[in-house]
């Protein structure tokens, strides 16, 4: 609809990168499904990994569920680092490489860059070409909204993905935090600790980080979900801290990534599940 208006308004030679992601709880408040949609380098990330995931970049639909893969053509390697390889044409890697299945981050969109092999064919198969690794010499991204100068080539046809996550998982309630603030996972019985656990409902470590490439130019998913983890978790230490400082997280990150070096926009938005 966006792509439409600016197209109406004579918007020619000026877009933007888009992400969005729609966040239902299900009625007993620990069930979360995520709908995500992205055109471009904007990119919304996950703090933990969900318990099935399933996209429609691609003419097939893979799910994942509890480590295992089911797609209209049978996986031959189930690994963690094949489970997303059955949404990729042969020729692109980029997918595979971005949604590999590491200990806690998890990313929910696909970054459309330049040097994407399937957007590097797309492109030059409508008879559009590369120059210093930017569509037609100037833009670095495949996708956008608005552009309309060069809408042959920069569409904005969005990534779509749906995540769900059970906040009840024991994989996520036997997380304990190491001393750099990062996640472990344990097994219950190896904590030997008397304590109760800590009540779901007061003590929600998870969150969905979505920011423009200003930030993942410089910073890396685990690293910032790192840094808001560890962020809250000084909180947590101290006296009605935690929800203030999770109000001030997103800070956190757009000061790193200020430090880091980054020369773009930086936009963020952290969402508690």
């Amino acid at each position: 609809m966006t792509d439409a208006q600016s197209r109406m308004a004579g918007i020619e030679t000026s877009g933007a990168t888009v992400c969005v992601t729609l966040i239902k709880k299900h009625a007993n408040g620990r069930k979360i499904t995520i709908h995500s949609a992205n055109a471009g380098d904007a990119r919304a990330v996950l703090s933990c990994q969900p318990t099935s995931w399933s996209s429609s970049h691609c003419t097939s639909t893979s799910t994942v569920s509890n480590a295992t893969t089911t797609s209209s053509t049978p996986a031959k390697d189930t690994s963690t680092a094949n489970m997303y390889s059955t949404c990729l044409s042969p020729r692109s890697n980029r997918l595979r490489q971005q949604q590999i299945l590491i200990p806690k981050a998890h990313r929910l969109t696909y970054d459309h860059k330049a040097d994407n092999d399937d957007e590097i064919e797309r492109i030059e198969e409508a008879g559009g070409f590369f120059l210093r690794n930017r569509v037609l010499g100037i833009m670095a991204v495949a996708r956008s909204l608005g552009d309309h100068g060069m809408k042959e080539y920069i569409i904005g046809r969005p990534f779509v993905s749906t995540t769900e996550i059970d906040l009840d998982d024991p994989a996520l309630n036997n997380r304990t935090f190491n001393g750099s603030g990062s996640s472990t996972s344990t097994s219950a019985s190896s904590l030997h600790d008397p304590r109760p656990p800590p009540s779901p409902d007061n003590f929600n470590m998870e969150f969905v980080i979505v920011a423009c490439d200003g930030v993942w130019d410089v910073i890396d998913d685990q690293v910032a979900v790192d840094l808001v983890r560890n962020r809250v978790k000084e909180g947590s230490e101290r006296d009605d801290g935690r929800e203030r400082y999770k109000k001030t997280s997103a800070k956190v990150l757009c000061d790193q990534a200020l430090e880091g070096g980054s020369t773009d926009n930086i936009t963020i938005i952290i969402a508690w599940l």
